[in-house]
């Protein structure tokens, strides 16, 4: 199980059938058959160059390929079709009114499920070897092993749903029953293992010749195909909504991966080094299995960025700013939060001795004296009318208003408030103590490992340990956690508010769903100083750290642009043109989704932040001197000039 945990698959290749409807693989990787709307038949090699196309003749609604290349057919009429290896048809006959067809590999032998309904067998002339009629209702599915050995399929009696397998002379085998409606099956090359997932999420391996069952698991009940690989003994299940699973060969989970588009088909080569899917939208690859420290889901070409045009230059310009007092060893700190009324806050320590109530065109609604000290952190709830700062002495509470609530001493780090009053402390020792509200301390967060910060999430917060993930609610459960294998270096919340962003500092990149699960993963070559996702177009930005360039992976084209900035990127916000990139140097950059740099400006104070505007094309950035609202402006004159009247 570690072991596998080392494991991924990457993209290899992709490419698109407009129409995509049907569509099958060889056991052998040597051929991909397509069935697309125009009713056009298309044979692909291994690597999706294509051999060649014809158009059908016929309204198919079964297609299955075999190792040999030869295509067998079924088409609306209920006759089945034998397609020879270069595309021509051999022959087409009807002896039994077939509704679904499967050739085996060697191509030798041949399984229908017909109208009557019935299991039928027959021998490449489509003389019937054998037919069990032993069926209640018509099988939503058919697999036959690779020499023909074994045919396997869904069955029912007054016992209930399950799986039947019957062999190469018709003899049927013991059905395996107890489940719920079987909706796809698939069978090893020598017959001895079938696999069959039923409309609850069940999994079920079992030898059918031996009559024994093998494992059982559980997927999401949204699945919709199964695929087996017969020499490792590991097997894949995939859904409509774009999800695959892979499990090992005792039936343990092993790797996912979920596609942005639902799948139509999904196949696991014999020896597990590839699977080739196939999406809804039409496009059709091969995921490659890699081995080693490198895990990624995808594979992106690198894609070489095009000129910044003089149609593209855009500037920044600040439309209000406030003075601050911070320094370098005491830098101010800013959180925003959106009030009843609709109105965006911004709580900002000046960096010097007080805390500031901003609205959101840069007016003061109060300020609060704490004295000269240093300030850890802010947290805000407008449901919670409070406001919490983590001072170098302790804890002080206001209102939203500004009044001062409660107070009281310790050494803490870090600080959120829940929408429900509830709270949640990081002490010196790195633990995370609970409170109901701020008199009723609840319990201190179950974990060996330090916590380092907190991330807010939606209404939850992410907690950020040495080597783990978890998130708590405002009852201050653990709902959901996650091991990595280094440090979180980045911790980023998405625009969509769903997805989290997490790099590493081994250069592990993930997107995590809100269960922690990981959605997308991809290797860089160094510590993740920079980790963004535009929600919008599914693009990730990145950077490691000191090296002057960003990266922008474009997860939808499989595509790889790099660019570079004045200094090494370690801030990044979310912009309706890309993302707004600062350097360690306090340089900004508005780096466009194709990678283009479209604008430029050095910032004379040190940059601390970048926080997101809902004012439109505008971001907060907060310096060491200042905090300002920047809009970003297609125009010619610099940031600070103001438009004329």
């Amino acid at each position: 199980m570690n072991e596998e945990k080392k494991l991924g698959y990457q993209k290899a290749w992709h490419i698109q059938v407009s129409g995509l409807k049907l569509i099958d693989f060889t056991r052998d990787r040597r051929g991909i058959i397509t069935l697309d709307k125009a009713n056009e038949l298309r044979l692909f090699d291994q690597n999706g160059n294509e051999l060649w196309h014809r158009p059908a003749g016929y309204d198919l609604v079964s297609l299955s390929l075999a190792d040999t290349l030869e295509v067998l057919a079924v088409d609306a009429e209920k006759h089945s079709i034998l397609y020879g290896p270069e595309g021509t048809t051999m022959w087409r006959k009807r002896p039994f009114p077939a509704v679904i067809g499967r050739i085996s590999a060697s191509g030798e032998y041949f399984s229908f499920v017909t109208s009557d309904p019935a299991i039928v067998g027959t021998d490449r002339s489509l003389r019937v070897k054998w037919a069990y009629r032993n069926l209640m209702k018509r099988p939503a599915d058919i697999a036959v092993s690779g020499a023909g050995q074994v045919s396997s399929f869904p069955c029912a009696d007054d016992r209930g749903d399950g799986v039947a397998a019957v062999n190469q002379a018709g003899k049927p085998f013991d059905p395996f029953m107890g489940m719920k409606t079987v909706s796809s099956v698939d069978v090893s090359e020598d017959g001895q293992a079938v696999l069959a997932l039923d409309s609850g999420g069940g999994l079920y391996c079992v030898n059918p010749v031996r009559g024994y069952g093998i494992w059982k698991g559980k997927t999401s009940p949204r699945s919709t195909g199964v695929s087996y690989a017969s020499q490792t003994g590991d097997s894949i299940v995939y859904s409509e909504q774009g999800r695959i699973i892979k499990f090992d060969d005792k039936g343990n989970q092993i790797w996912e991966h979920n596609f942005p588009e639902r799948l139509l088909k999904a196949f696991i080569c014999p020896d597990s080094q590839a699977i080739y899917y196939a999406t809804e939208r039409g496009e059709i690859g091969c995921l490659r299995r890699n081995t080693g420290d490198v895990v990624n889901n995808m594979e992106f070409m690198e894609k070489e960025v095009a000129e910044k045009g003089a149609e593209n230059r855009f500037f920044f310009r600040k439309i209000w700013n406030i003075e601050l007092e911070g320094s370098r060893e005491n830098p101010p700190m800013v959180q925003s939060w959106l009030g009843h009324e609709g109105v965006e806050y911004a709580l900002v320590w000046n960096g010097k001795d007080t805390l500031i109530c901003l609205n959101d065109v840069g007016e003061e609604i109060w300020q609060q004296r704490l004295g000269e000290t240093r300030l850890h952190a802010i947290s805000a709830s407008a449901d919670a009318d409070m406001v919490v700062a983590v001072t170098a002495f302790g804890v002080i509470g206001y209102d939203i208003d500004g009044n001062e609530n409660f107070k009281f001493f310790g050494a803490f780090s870090d600080v959120y408030v829940f929408p429900e009053s509830s709270m949640l402390l990081v002490d010196e020792k790195g633990q995370g103590r609970f409170y109901l509200s701020p008199e009723h301390f609840s319990h201190v967060l179950d974990s060996e490992e330090k916590i380092l910060r907190l991330v807010p999430y939606n209404d939850d917060v992410i907690v950020v340990r040495e080597k783990s993930l978890g998130i708590v609610d405002s009852d201050g459960n653990l709902v959901a956690e996650t091991s990595l294998e280094s440090c979180p270096f980045k911790v980023e919340v998405a625009q969509d508010k769903e997805k989290i962003v997490v790099g590493t500092e081994s250069g592990q990149l993930h997107i995590l769903s809100k269960e922690l699960k990981i959605d997308f993963s991809y290797r860089l070559e160094g510590q993740v100083a920079l980790a963004s996702l535009a929600s919008d177009t599914d693009d990730v930005f990145a950077a490691v750290k000191d090296k002057p360039e960003i990266f922008v992976l474009r997860r939808r084209s499989n595509e790889l642009l790099k660019n570079s900035l004045t200094g090494d990127p370690i801030f990044s916000v979310s912009h309706q043109m890309g993302m707004v990139v600062g350097t360690n140097l306090d340089q900004l950059g508005l780096i466009g989704y194709d990678g283009v740099l479209i604008g430029r400006y050095t910032c004379p104070d040190r940059v601390v932040k970048l926080v997101e505007c809902r004012r439109p094309n505008c971001f907060v950035l907060l310096t060491d001197d200042s905090l300002s609202c920047i809009v970003v402006v297609k125009d010619t004159r610099g940031p600070d000039r103001k438009p004329d009247n």
